[in-house]
Parts: C-alpha cells; sequence; structure tokens
C-alpha cells in the first residue's frame, strides 16, 4: 500500500491548525516571531494593512521584531509537567529480554522515562498523542 494514496484522516486535518498554534505559543517569542516573519500577520496584527507603503512596511517590521511575549502558556505547561513528575515514575521489573526500553525505548537512545515525559507533554498540550509500536515477534521478515 502506498501511504499517498491514503487521505488524511478528517479530524487531524481540521484541528492541525490549531495544535501548530498552541505548540508554537508553547515554544515561545522566537517561534511565534518566526511564523509572523514567514506570513506577516499570523500572530500579530498588520498596523494599516491598506497602507503598502515602504514606510508601513518598515513600520510593520519593526513592531514584529519589538514585540515582547510573556510565555504564561509555556511556564504552566512546565508547572504541570512538574507536577505529574514529582515523583519519578517507578519501572517495573522486565523480562532481560525488554531490559533495553529503560535506555533505548525508541532505538535512537531515548530512555522509557523521557519517552513519558515528551508523550505527557504532549498530551497536555494538545490532548493527544501517538506511539507508533511493532511487535518484533510478528514480522516474519
Amino acid at each position: 500500500m502506498d501511504w499517498k494514496d491514503v487521505a488524511p484522516n478528517i479530524e487531524y486535518t481540521l484541528n492541525f491548525p490549531r495544535w501548530q498554534e498552541v505548540h508554537d505559543v508553547i515554544n515561545g517569542q522566537y517561534q511565534l516571531k518566526k511564523r509572523d516573519d514567514e506570513k506577516a500577520g499570523t500572530y500579530l496584527r498588520i498596523i494599516n494593512p491598506l497602507d503598502v507603503s515602504e514606510y508601513n512596511k518598515r513600520l510593520n517590521v519593526s513592531y514584529r521584531k519589538s514585540a515582547v511575549f510573556y510565555n504564561a502558556t509555556g511556564r504552566t505547561l512546565i508547572g504541570l509537567l512538574g507536577m505529574l513528575y514529582r515523583v519519578e515514575p517507578s519501572i517495573p521489573e522486565l523480562p532481560e529480554s525488554m531490559e533495553y526500553v529503560k535506555i533505548n525505548i525508541d532505538g535512537n537512545g531515548m530512555g522509557i522515562n523521557q519517552q513519558s515525559h515528551a508523550v505527557s507533554s504532549e498530551v497536555t498540550q494538545i490532548g493527544r498523542h501517538g506511539l507508533l509500536t511493532s511487535d518484533e515477534t510478528a514480522c516474519d521478515c
């Protein structure tokens, strides 16, 4: 099956712009300014949008560069994750064949604690997250 032929999930299509906004806000001032540099007016309004003079363009660039963003959303996320991981989670006793997940759950060196932090952060931000897993024993390769 070719993944190009699969239609994207409608829920994903409808919610992606909102999820992108949440990630931009969480990432802070520099990410918001970067998005506004890519497409003016994304987050900061354009001053006098009908005026297309060079002076107004420079004024808007200056306005975007000097804007300050106090990231209360990002700070709230950090606080919520701090409360969630106030006590480090314990890993149950694992069979020897699965011991690797403690230090390399994804094949790139990310441990199970790091993975749980990443998933918790994503779920706290947008309310959902997905992990793709495979069962090596099911593969007849």
